[in-house]
Order: C-alpha cells, then sequence, then structure tokens
C-alpha cells in the first residue's frame, strides 16, 4: 500500500523561488511541460526532465528558461559540454538574468576556464555592483590564471568601492607570497574562492551544492553559515529544506526550535517543525504546530495548501477519517491547483471508496494538466478500478508504468489487480510477482499471491 506523501515537491519548490530561477511564461502545454520537468528533475528523473525541456526549446527557441534548466540537468551528469552549450543559449536570449551567468560561472570553474570565468564576474557584477564576493572572485580568477597586475588591480576596485577590510588584506598578501603558474591544473574548490567566514558566500557555495545534488554538502555550508549569520534568516529556510529532504527529522526538529526563538513569526518554520515531528509519530505536537502555521500563514494560500494537506495525514494516521476529509477540503480550497495535494486526497477517497465520482472529476482535471505524471495516472487507475471501469483502469496504469516507472512495485501490484478483473489471470500473477521482486512487500500482495486470486 502506497503511502501519502506530502511535503517534499513543495521544499523543493521553495529552494526555486528562492533563488528567483527562470520566468517560465508560455501556452499552457509549455507551461504543463515546465512543470514536469521540475517534478521529475526533483525525483532526479533526469531523462524524463531533459525530454520536458526539450520538447519546450523545440516548441519555443525563445525559451530562456528552459535551456537553463537542460544546462542544469546536463551540469548534475557531468555533461559539461552539453551544459555550456544550453546556458549559453539561456544567456544570448536573457542577459539579465543573475541565475544563468552564476550556472556558466559554475561550469567554467569546473572547467578550469579562468578568463571566461573573469568575463563572468564581470557580468555578475554589473547586475549586481554591490555584492563584493563577485568581486574577490573576480581578482581569485585573474590570479589563479597567473594575470597578477589585473588581480590586484580587482582588488584596488573592490577596495575602492568597499573600503579596506581584512579579508581584503589577507588576500592581497596570498597574491604577493605564492606565485600562480597559469594553466597549473584544476581551479581551487570553491570554498577557497571565498572567505569562509562570510554567512552570504557560505550560502552561495550551499546553494551550489545543492544544485549539484550534494545535499550533505549544502547541508555542511549552511550550518557553518548561521555559526556567524544567525540573522541570515534565508540560511535557516535552507537548512530545514535539506534537513527535511535528507529525512534527518531530529535535526530538523532542533534546527527549527532554534530558528524559531529568532523568527516566532515564520509560518513556513512551524511547517518544517510539524512536518519532522509527523514523521516521528509526535502528532500531538505537530497539530500544535499546525495551528500555528495556519494562523501566521493566511497570506499564503500555498503554504495553507500543504499545511492542511499535512494535518489531513495526522488525522489519517491517527483513524480520525471525517476530520481527514475536512482538512484535506480546506487544503484544495487553499491550493486547488496543487496537484500534489490532489492526487493524495484521490488516492484517500479511493481506498476508502469514497465519493468516487468527486474523486474521478478531480482526477482527470489533475491529469490534463500534468499528462505525462505517473503518479497521477495510478490513481486515476485506482480510482476507476474501484467504480469497476476496469479497461478504462488498464490504459491509465499501463500509462503509469511507462516513463522509467515499469518497475514501480505499487503500480504493478495495481495493474495486476486490473488484469485479474479482466480475467486475465495468468497475466495478473505475473504483474503481482514483479510488484513483489520490486520491493512491494505487502501482506496482501503476498496472500494474492499464494492464493492465486485477487483479495480486496
Amino acid at each position: 500500500m502506497r503511502k501519502l506523501v506530502f511535503g517534499l515537491l513543495f521544499f523543493g519548490m521553495l529552494h526555486v523561488n528562492a533563488q528567483q530561477l527562470p520566468d517560465a511564461a508560455g501556452n499552457n502545454l509549455i507551461k504543463t511541460l515546465f512543470f514536469s520537468g521540475l517534478r521529475d528533475k526533483l525525483a532526479e528523473n533526469y531523462a524524463g526532465a531533459a525530454e520536458s525541456f526539450s520538447r519546450i526549446v523545440t516548441l519555443d527557441p525563445t525559451n530562456a528558461a528552459a535551456f537553463y534548466e537542460i544546462s542544469v540537468l546536463n551540469y548534475r551528469q557531468n555533461k559539461l559540454v552539453e551544459a555550456e552549450n544550453a546556458i549559453k543559449k539561456a544567456v544570448a536570449l536573457n542577459k539579465e538574468n543573475v541565475w544563468y551567468w552564476k550556472t556558466l560561472a559554475e561550469i567554467y570553474k569546473r572547467k578550469g576556464d579562468m578568463p571566461r570565468l573573469v568575463e563572468v564576474f564581470n557580468e555578475l557584477i554589473r547586475l549586481d555592483p554591490n555584492n563584493d564576493a563577485y568581486y574577490f572572485d573576480r581578482s581569485n580568477a585573474y590570479a589563479i590564471a597567473g594575470k597578477s597586475d589585473e588581480a590586484l588591480k580587482s582588488y584596488q576596485e573592490l577596495e575602492q568601492k568597499f573600503g579596506p577590510s581584512e579579508n581584503l588584506n589577507k588576500a592581497r598578501a596570498r597574491l604577493t607570497a605564492v606565485q600562480v603558474t597559469p594553466g597549473a591544473g584544476d581551479p581551487p574548490p570553491i570554498g577557497e574562492l571565498t572567505d569562509s567566514s562570510d554567512p552570504r558566500q557560505l550560502m552561495n557555495i550551499g546553494d551550489r551544492l545543492y544544485r549539484s545534488g550534494d545535499l550533505r554538502g549544502a547541508e555542511t555550508m549552511y550550518r557553518k553559515g548561521l555559526v556567524s549569520g544567525k540573522r541570515t534568516y534565508l540560511l535557516w529556510e535552507k537548512l530545514l529544506n535539506v534537513q527535511t529532504l535528507l529525512s534527518a527529522h531530529g535535526e530538523t526538529i532542533k534546527t527549527a526550535n532554534e530558528a524559531l526563538a529568532l523568527y516566532p513569526n515564520q509560518s513556513i518554520l512551524y511547517y518544517y517543525l510539524a512536518f519532522a515531528q509527523h514523521r516521528l509519530g509526535k502528532n500531538e505536537a505537530a497539530q500544535l504546530n499546525i495551528k500555528q502555521a495556519t494562523e501566521l500563514g493566511s497570506d499564503n494560500p500555498e503554504l495553507q495548501g500543504l499545511v492542511y494537506a499535512l494535518q489531513a495525514e495526522i488525522y489519517i494516521d491517527t483513524a480520525n477519517y471525517k476530520a481527514a476529509q475536512l482538512s484535506f477540503e480546506k487544503a484544495l480550497t487553499a491550493a486547488p491547483e496543487n496537484y500534489l495535494i490532489v492526487n493524495n486526497y484521490v488516492y484517500y477517497l479511493a481506498l476508502r471508496d469514497q465519493e468516487l465520482g468527486k474523486a474521478e472529476s478531480l482526477i482527470a482535471k489533475a491529469v490534463k494538466a500534468q499528462p505525462g505524471n505517473p503518479s497521477l495516472a495510478d490513481t486515476y487507475a485506482l480510482v476507476l478500478f474501484k467504480q469497476k471501469k476496469y479497461s478504462e483502469a488498464r490504459k491509465w496504469v499501463e500509462q503509469a508504468l511507462q516513463n522509467n516507472e515499469a518497475n514501480n512495485g505499487v503500480y504493478l501490484e495495481h495493474y495486476g489487480d486490473i488484469l485479474f478483473m479482466l480475467n486475465e489471470q495468468e497475466l495478473g500473477l505475473k504483474q503481482w510477482l514483479k510488484a513483489q521482486q520490486n520491493g512491494n512487500d505487502a501482506e496482501i500482495l503476498k496472500r494474492k499471491i499464494n492464493e492465486k486470486k485477487f483479495i480486496k
């Protein structure tokens, strides 16, 4: 049986919003493809994500946001040539987007292409002239390339704009004490290009590690940033995000309480805390924090939707099904187009054989909006199955098993159920066995296999 899951997509979306990622405007098909690609990227289904974003640039060759995402996907897979080509197209289409330039900078650092890295830092300085980190990084890139005179001039420009500092003195001392040889190997690690005590720079390093998939490394950087930057609120959110994705629920509770001591009016902190408490079975405490989150976050409907959805899950765990349904309804009222919530609500209704007509209407709208989402397709199949619409259900579960989901144990069990009801028992049993081989160890599945019959 599939456990209802809330929140993980939201955590990824939070990070996307915090970084002001590209503007994915366009027609409905492009929007659908874009968000489908983002979901696949979050799930590390890079092939599926690449297909969505590639379709976008075929439909709209001027969509810089899609080229950016293609670059990020290739970078995560160490395909630097492809990553560079894609991000250059994004930059050519939109020279004012900081994140496009930052991505190009990461690629040049990995390649050790210091001359081009300097050019990128010049663009970043143009876009954000009050960010001293760009001046430091540009100077270091000059130094690594063996251009000491240019590095010193860059440090001089830094001093003229921001004034003298201990960090600047140290950087100059390193430059004059060490003769840097051009082309002498790879550039130093990111951490060596920045002041290791500056919370903003540590946060930037953490963001880079996060984008590369190194969640542990990102967590370390965010923690270091908080040593000297407890009043840098965004660091708290980013650390909680990573800890939640790592399922470090005990640490999440500790971090959330520390953050709330400083920022008691931030509703999302209560949400993170409640999520972690629920995962550890502390449902009574979680409910108290859900109440705080709903009271403080009334101006954020998306967050409200997720808070109520989490509350519904808690009610399900405590067998308070009437309250669970009410919470689901509140969640959908707040965030009617959050298809993660729709999916979980419909799945819940199907499992309980409740309001199946309503469930079918909701999930039909969801699959129309996100046609490539296997989880939605599987839920649609389950709703149809519960209504004895077996042929239609078969179509949707087979669609769910496409898109790199052929070995999903839950989907395979559902497929076997449908085939049995279509009098294809031999093929149905085969699907049940495949489900078991792919990690589905549910007791009801074992009984189906042993007794060779469908068991409700």
